[in-house]
């Protein structure tokens, strides 16, 4: 609301005249003229020939599914490819064969016939934490791993190898067996 010239309250434009309402379209003449220009359909190319891959020729009775499973594998890192094999256990393929049985000879390729051992990466952290003293988890766990790469590149040990020998320098005398209801008095050898 405003105050107008001569002091009289006004809302829209000049006090004591109509507003100009301009006149409507003259819109009879619509639709009498040309036709509206109809957009053209693209010409549609002949069809081509797809051209034939080499794993096609080279595996002609795969289907398009195992062929696609195949052009993916070949785009696979050197990393990818050691998780696949570190995963793919054969309790992990047979699963995953029922799911995707076109998949079974790409996961035959890369895993491997070893089970394996999940644990959650937040409970092995906390344990090499705690056996290695440290609170820093990566360091903890890169430590765990070179270690238990170590172990798995050792020679198993034989059976004789694994029971231990104590072996008593001459000086020392060897501590006295105990006295139990095995043992002989004569030769004090526990039988």
């Amino acid at each position: 609301m405003a105050i107008g010239p001569s002091g009289k309250p006004t809302t829209t434009g000049m006090m004591d005249q109509k507003p100009s309402v301009p006149a409507a379209p003259d819109l009879r003449a619509l639709g009498k003229g040309q036709p509206s220009p109809q957009p053209q359909a693209a010409p549609t190319p002949a069809p081509t020939e797809k051209p034939v891959s080499d794993l096609k020729r080279q595996f002609p009775e795969s289907s398009d599914m195992e062929l696609e499973f195949a052009e993916r594998a070949k785009n696979l890192t050197d990393e990818d490819t050691a998780s696949l094999v570190t995963v793919l256990s054969p309790s992990v393929r047979k699963a995953l064969e029922k799911i995707i049985p076109e998949f079974k000879p790409l996961m035959d390729a890369y895993g491997t016939n070893e089970a394996n051992v999940v644990i959650p990466i937040s409970i092995a952290s906390k344990y090499a934490m705690a056996k290695y003293n440290t609170n820093n988890p990566e360091e903890a766990l890169q430590t765990m791993t070179t270690d238990l790469l170590a172990l798995s590149e050792m020679q198993p040990a034989g059976p004789m190898e694994q029971q231990q020998q104590t072996t008593v320098p001459p000086s020392q005398p060897m501590a006295p067996q105990p006295q139990g209801l095995m043992t002989s008095p004569q030769n004090m050898e526990q039988v």
